[in-house]
């Protein structure tokens, strides 16, 4: 009977002796390493011949990924461009260390619509759902916050009919 083995370790330093896997795949993840490019030359050690490395995630670097905190908590774009690598920055580790890559377009592009109330259910406002809002400040985090909010758009005199379109 197989066993599974649970183990807490840094991206970084993966206590196992190489060659140990078949496979090594990092699922939104890849931007929260310390160092991701030690990370990149040690997977290569830690897969057996044939191994597969494979990441997930996004490139806020590359054209139309916007998200739409964005527009609502000023510094997060710059947060997410200073700690996510770009994909041609990682094709080009990847091949210096001698993997193979392949990277894809999305196999789905997810559209979700909040409208007025509804707005207010979305998870990602929550400061500690998402990094990007961990990483700024509170002040920024609870300006940004406040237009959001019914409770100030009704002192505002401001409609409360209004979309997020999530991509």
């Amino acid at each position: 009977m197989a066993r599974a083995q649970l183990v807490c370790a840094s991206a970084e330093n993966i206590p196992f002796p190489g060659g140990s896997f078949d496979l090594i795949f990092c699922v939104n993840a890849f931007h929260h390493f310390s160092d991701p490019k030690k990370f990149l030359r040690d997977s290569r050690l830690l897969l057996r011949n044939g191994g597969q490395l494979a990441i997930f995630g996004l490139d806020p670097h590359a054209p139309n990924t916007d998200w739409y905190l964005c527009d609502y908590f000023p510094g997060v774009r710059a947060v997410d461009l200073k700690r996510y690598l770009p994909v041609a920055e990682v094709e080009r580790l990847m091949a210096k260390r001698g993997s193979a890559t392949r990277f894809a377009q999305p196999a789905a592009h997810i559209q979700k619509t909040f409208t007025g109330e509804a707005v207010f259910q979305d998870p990602f406002l929550v400061r500690e759902s998402t990094s990007q809002l961990l990483l700024i400040s509170e002040d920024v985090y609870l300006n940004g916050n406040e237009p959001l909010h019914p409770q100030s758009r009704r002192q505002s005199g401001k409609s409360a009919q209004f979309s997020f379109v999530l991509t």
